[in-house]
């Protein structure tokens, strides 16, 4: 149909009346749908401007009609993206949820298909059992304030948290007799191990717990300060907590920076530094102790140490020749003989000097012995009759036909024990059987052997038939300087060497008992020891040495380590099965290059909050270093 002027019309769909073809036609027709308002409204004016534009009933913006279909199309695509981020978030979100609900730090556990392994309900799995004991449960982050930690803090779940096992490892020891062996173990420990959840990171936290498992028990004087009085061992969560308050404190600021200053519902593995500093908040001298494989050296003309692959770190030579001086306090810095003197090397220090001059020869106590220019010389070894016992010897031997204990040790020029024993003297270690290929750090071993056996006078025959020995002192597998770092064992190793002389100048029955494979197992006052390598650590309960005549001594530690369950180990000590492949670890086990010892020593009350000794408490480095 066409209208007056000759225009054509068209009849509108919906209500039936006649419109000029064209925009007025569709603008119409657009009215009657959703967003006519907006179209109605723009009628007027893109017909009377006759530019052709419409609002978008989206975003409300003006568009030419030639474009109108591309921009909702647009939209439309947008839509499309925006659906997709949304549910690709959903699923992330609910992902991270289950992680939580998993990992233990989810307010409301995850919903799970299948039924718990422990109670039996649907819902959840045996991780996020209420019913089992292993259960990390999600933890509020406490502040760091002592008081705070003390209050909130939760008990460790764990069945075996108080159960001691020293009494059946010292059954399964004497069960296990051996000839010329002689054990000792500490009192009282626990053993932790490692639940479903903290496998991984948390051997650091368990090896605690066991320490601190013997303290509660066998020193009164720590106990009251012990994570805050509370009598029992804390669960994981707290610790965590309580290494924070440590570290609000200010002990151990470099252990704080290194760590990021927070561990509370985190993964992060712990060592020896911040077991340290987490004891010595209560004012516990926890001490650490160093173990270092010593770079490879030889001797060059004149007797002089060539230290191989070892450069100075101030001139820059390279090997050093003669004693090479070690910083205790910055890594990997060496300095020679002729550099230690220059200003420049007084920021290494104290440092431990290794090697020798050349020249010289250095004395022995008890007898003599002989073993040229020894200056790294802390751990010294008594006279070694037949069967005899190595002791950390010092100052002057026992007269007598009994053999002498005094040991020595020149440093270049000579210098010697004064020790007064009439005995033969043995063989330095050097001199006697040849040790074992795999014999690592034996340093270590005779450090651990004199901690536990110094201060018990009161053990059982278990070496040589009599016969005298000598004092001869020895530089290889020697301890490296303060040379005071066996303070605290020396009184009561020398009691015992001289207990131990008398026994071998008795001869008789002792002799024939021990010749009939007799094991002496004596249970110590000492404490456990935490011990720290690369990527694991382990709690130290005692220490067993198989010496026989002509041999060198064999020892073996006794080790609770996490990671084996704590169920299967005293069903293994009860029924006296397999308990030596899950407890004993032999010198060839040391195969990593460096360790660390943290111990508590014995009869040093804690330091007063807020007292001289507590504050030095706060910078953590080792006492001592050795080199093997």
């Amino acid at each position: 149909m066409e209208a007056d002027g000759g225009d054509e019309l068209v009849e509108c769909p919906v209500c039936g009346l006649w419109q000029e073809a064209g925009l007025a036609a569709q603008l119409h027709v657009d009215a009657h749908f959703a967003g006519s308002q907006q179209h109605a409204a723009a009628a007027p004016a893109a017909g009377g401007g006759g530019g052709g534009g419409v609002v978008c009933s989206v975003c409300g913006e003006a568009v030419r009609l030639a474009d109108i279909e591309s921009h909702e199309e647009a939209h439309r695509l947008q839509g499309l993206e925006d659906a997709s981020r949304r549910a690709a978030d959903a699923a992330e979100a609910h992902q991270f949820e289950a992680l939580q609900s998993l990992y233990g730090f989810a307010d409301k556990p995850a919903q799970r298909p299948g039924r718990c392994y422990t109670c039996g309900q649907p819902g959840h799995w045996q991780s996020d059992c209420p019913s089992n004991p292993n259960r990390i449960g999600a933890a509020p982050r406490l502040p760091p304030e002592p008081s705070a930690v003390a209050a909130q803090q939760r008990r460790e779940p764990a069945a075996s948290a108080a159960e001691d096992v020293a009494p059946m490892l010292r059954d399964c020891l004497i069960a296990g007799t051996r000839a010329h062996s002689r054990a000792y173990i500490c009192g009282h420990v626990a053993h932790l191990s490692r639940a479903q959840l903290d496998s991984g990171w948390g051997c650091g936290y368990r090896n605690l717990q066991m320490l601190a498992s013997h303290l509660l028990a066998r020193r009164p004087d720590v106990a009251p300060v012990l994570f805050g009085g509370c009598g029992w061992l804390p669960d994981l969560p707290s610790l965590q907590a309580w290494l924070e308050a440590a570290w609000e404190q200010g002990f151990d600021p470099p252990g704080r920076r290194q760590m990021g200053g927070h561990v509370q519902g985190t993964r992060k593995w712990i060592g020896t530094p911040e077991v340290a500093a987490l004891l010595r908040q209560f004012g516990i001298d926890a001490r650490v102790v160093d173990f270092c494989a010593q770079a490879p050296a030889t001797v060059g003309p004149g007797g002089a140490t060539v230290h191989r692959g070892v450069a100075c770190d101030l001139c820059e030579c390279s090997p050093i020749v003669g004693v090479r001086h070690k910083s205790t306090v910055r890594s990997d810095f060496d300095v020679c003989a002729r550099c230690r003197a220059s200003p420049a090397a007084a920021g290494g220090e104290p440092y431990i000097p290794l090697g020798s001059a050349g020249g010289g020869s250095g004395g022995g106590g008890g007898g003599g012995g002989a073993d040229a220019g020894a200056v790294r010389q802390a751990l010294r070894e008594g006279g070694e009759g037949s069967g005899g016992d190595d002791w950390l010897s010092e100052g002057e031997g026992e007269d007598g036909g009994g053999g002498g204990g005094g040991g020595g040790g020149g440093s270049g020029g000579g210098g010697g024990g004064g020790g007064k024993g009439q005995g033969a003297a043995a063989p330095s270690r050097k001199d006697s059987a040849p040790a074992s290929p795999r014999q690592h750090h034996p340093a270590l071993m005779e450090w651990v052997w004199n901690y536990f056996s110094s201060g018990d006078g009161e053990a059982a025959a278990g070496g040589g038939s009599g016969g005298g020995g000598g004092g001869a002192s020895s530089g290889a597998g020697a301890a490296a300087a303060p040379r005071d770092a066996f303070a605290v064992l020396r009184a009561g190793a020398a009691a015992a060497a001289a207990a131990a002389a008398a026994g071998r100048a008795g001869g008789g029955a002792g002799g024939a008992a021990a010749a009939r494979g007799a094991l002496s197992v004596v249970v110590t006052s000492k404490g456990p020891l935490y011990l720290q390598h690369d990527g694991h650590s382990r709690t130290v309960v005692g220490i067993e040495r198989l010496a026989p005549p002509g041999r060198e001594a064999e020892y073996k530690l006794l080790v609770l380590d996490p990671s084996t369950d704590a169920g299967s180990l005293r069903e293994s000590l009860r029924h006296r099965r397999s308990w030596e492949v899950r407890v004993k670890r032999g010198a060839g086990t040391l195969s990593r290059p460096e360790f660390q010892i943290l111990y508590v020593p014995e009869g040093a009350p804690p330091a007063p909050r807020g007292s001289a000794a507590w504050e030095a408490l706060k910078t953590i480095r080792a006492e001592a270093k050795y080199y093997s």
